[in-house]
């Protein structure tokens, strides 16, 4: 029985093996088509360059950026959390950040060498150009007033090193310009007679302003001061500069000023500068709150560039010029001339002061910039 079991259970094996592990004659043909057909593929060659569709995107990019948007959304979930917990580390890891970026922004700012220069012919269109943009009062004789400006002893011009700038470059200017006008026996030359004319029109053309809507309670000494009734010597003084030039440089070009009207007046005067101080002093309490001197003490007119807001409250065009009205002796305020591209009205303030009156002022833009203790 033994026997017969193991004949029928290798019979049995023989039977499942010869359906699969057997060669029939359909199989060596299969077997021959593959081998012809693989020769065939031998025998081809393809030309050509294999290029990428662009717009085409793998199954496997697209599930490994999704990967590195899960990986990158974890660290913020965790920073969340610890910002959540009140860490101090983290709040401590953000500072360094916080000066970095501060330095960043300190090396893409660049130092500028501003230079103080006197009066010069190759300022001309520098000046004449910040004069017209400072009001419209100039603009009728803008280039007369340049011309007047350039020849005064008193006056700066802020430019700055050929290296960062044109030479003549001008960032901002101020002159106290000497509105007296020498006797016509002076005047010898048909230019000089011609000159002096076109500066009486300019002048005239400043006084008109001055007087038309002058408070009642000022008309008779301005009127005398325009006038230039007495001996005492009239200065207009006209600045002009770019609207975002530093306080700190305005400041110095206010004391450079004041350095050129000292240095006039001592040879004016031809008297060392402690007895020429002390006959200032003098003056100034002898006609302190006077429109019109009494003693030959000169007199400083500013017409100050400004506007109204709603509530008729006075917006300077340069913050410098408060500072001067908060000294001044009269201070009143007229409509300016009209502008063709602008439509909001636009004023000046009349300001009269004296050369302490511009001292003092000075001296309060100095405090006002913290300079002080300078």
């Amino acid at each position: 029985q033994k026997k017969t079991k193991t004949d029928s259970s290798a019979k049995g094996k023989e039977d499942e093996e010869g359906p699969r592990g057997g060669t029939n004659d359909d199989d060596r043909s299969v077997s021959s088509e593959s081998s012809s057909s693989s020769s065939d593929d031998d025998e081809l060659v393809l030309e050509g360059e294999l290029v990428r569709n662009p717009d085409a995107s793998s199954s496997s990019s697209s599930e490994d950026e999704e990967d590195e948007d899960e990986e990158d959304k974890k660290p913020a979930a965790s920073d969340k959390k610890q910002k959540h917990n009140g860490d101090q580390n983290s709040s401590a890891q953000k500072r360094p950040r916080d000066k970095k970026k501060k330095k960043k922004k300190d090396d893409n700012l660049e130092e500028i060498e501003f230079i103080f220069c006197d009066t010069d012919e190759k300022y001309w269109h520098g000046c004449k150009a910040l004069l017209m943009n400072a009001a419209t009062l100039y603009h009728k004789h803008a280039s007369t007033w340049t011309d007047w400006i350039l020849e005064q002893v008193v006056g700066t011009v802020v430019s700055t090193s050929q290296a960062y700038s044109e030479e003549d470059a001008v960032f901002g200017f101020a002159s106290l310009v000497d509105t007296s006008f020498p006797p016509s026996k002076d005047t010898n030359t048909k230019e000089q007679l011609e000159t002096q004319k076109q500066r009486r029109d300019a002048f005239e053309f400043l006084k008109q302003y001055a007087l038309k809507e002058c408070p009642a309670e000022y008309q008779s000494d301005m009127t005398r001061l325009l006038e230039q009734a007495n001996d005492a010597k009239l200065f207009a003084f006209l600045h002009g500069r770019m609207i975002n030039l530093p306080l700190e440089i305005v400041l110095v070009l206010h004391e450079q000023l004041w350095l050129d009207w000292e240095y006039d007046q001592q040879l004016e005067q031809k008297q060392p500068a402690t007895a020429k101080k002390k006959k200032k002093k003098a003056a100034a309490a002898a006609s302190a709150t006077s429109v019109v001197s009494a003693n030959g003490e000169p007199r400083i007119l500013r017409f100050a560039p400004c506007t109204k807001d709603n509530h008729g409250t006075l917006l300077y065009r340069y913050y410098d010029d408060e500072l001067l009205a908060g000294r001044a002796l009269v201070s009143y305020v007229v409509k300016a001339p009209k502008a063709y591209s602008q439509e909001d009205p636009i004023f000046l303030q009349v300001l009269v002061l004296t050369p302490d009156n511009y001292q003092q002022a000075i001296h309060d833009l100095k405090m006002l910039v913290g300079n002080g203790g300078r």
